[in-house]
């Protein structure tokens, strides 16, 4: 095979090989459901089949019992906002996940008072092997909580909430630790502060927790956080649809090369037809020179 043959077939195998991976390699961005590691929500999505809700769906389009998960990594747009209150008052159920305060001007557009502080708590004694890992055995009685006695927590938040109904604080020995240092310096708020909470918005719930983490593969079976997330989605009742927007989560070139192949790649619904098409492409492609070349070694 002749020197321009090799380049050729080594450029398609190339080709094909990036396409493979970009579509098997699972992505580690925070809070995706297409993360099969220990930060992603493989686990929530097999467990509660949930739908993707991306930036061109309009609220207005869901019908029956259903429910929202909205982790903000981005400032949201004031039509996104508008349609997100709009549902709430016509009855939809509302999550904001959020530990660093990107969820507020979600809330702002919402006209509640509450807030996501932003700065990490710790707590020096209630934790699961760093200050940072809040155990949480103050829980209030709330259809949140029902069957939970104790949620663990990684690197939360607090929610600063005068209209609403707290349904879990951390311990009288927590801090915000506004420097990150781990220790408890002076001007530093201590606890307890609340970390879950629900606000009725029009006809709907809006629910607040203050740290997404809860919900990823690593987190979800932890103390009694498998029975709070069974609580927090049944709320809309059963049969409900669960939409996680999208939009919300960050977004890296795999993810975006994934959702390109997608697209392309509409008919392939299976993966064993997305592999049989690279292959027929390579062929395809490979056959020409095959032909002219007739496998000789020059």
């Amino acid at each position: 095979m002749s020197l321009k043959a090799i380049m050729a077939l080594s450029t398609m195998i190339l080709f094909a090989l990036t396409i493979l991976s970009i579509w098997f390699v699972s992505p580690q961005e925070h809070f995706r459901p297409e993360n099969t590691h220990w930060n992603g929500l493989t686990n929530l999505q097999e467990k509660y089949q949930l739908e993707p809700l991306k930036k061109d769906f309009r609220l207005s389009r869901i019908t029956g019992n259903s429910l929202i998960i909205s982790i903000p990594y981005r400032e949201p747009e004031a039509q996104e906002v508008s349609e997100l209150k709009e549902y709430l008052e016509e009855g939809g159920n509302l999550i904001i996940a959020d530990d660093h305060g990107f969820g507020n001007p979600i809330l702002s557009g919402l006209g509640v008072k509450a807030r996501f502080h932003g700065n990490r708590i710790v707590d020096p004694l209630f934790n699961h092997g760093e200050k940072g890992f809040l155990v949480v055995n103050d829980i209030r009685p709330s259809p949140l909580t029902v069957n939970v006695s104790s949620l663990k927590l990684n690197y939360a938040t607090s929610l600063d909430i005068d209209d609403g109904i707290v349904a879990a604080n951390s311990s009288s020995f927590s801090f915000i630790d506004s420097n990150l240092n781990g220790i408890k310096d002076e001007g530093e708020e201590t606890g307890p502060f609340p970390v879950v909470a629900h606000i009725g918005v029009g006809d709907g719930k809006l629910i607040l927790v203050s740290d997404p983490s809860i919900l990823i593969n690593g987190m979800m079976e932890k103390a009694d956080n498998s029975e709070f997330l069974s609580n927090l989605f049944g709320i809309a009742g059963t049969d409900a649809t669960i939409y996680l927007k999208m939009d919300h989560l960050p977004k890296s070139l795999l993810i975006e090369g994934k959702e390109f192949l997608a697209r392309t790649l509409t008919s392939a619904s299976e993966t064993s037809r997305i592999m049989v098409i690279t292959v027929i492409i390579v062929l395809l492609s490979l056959y020409p020179i095959w032909k002219k070349e007739g496998f000789s070694v020059e």
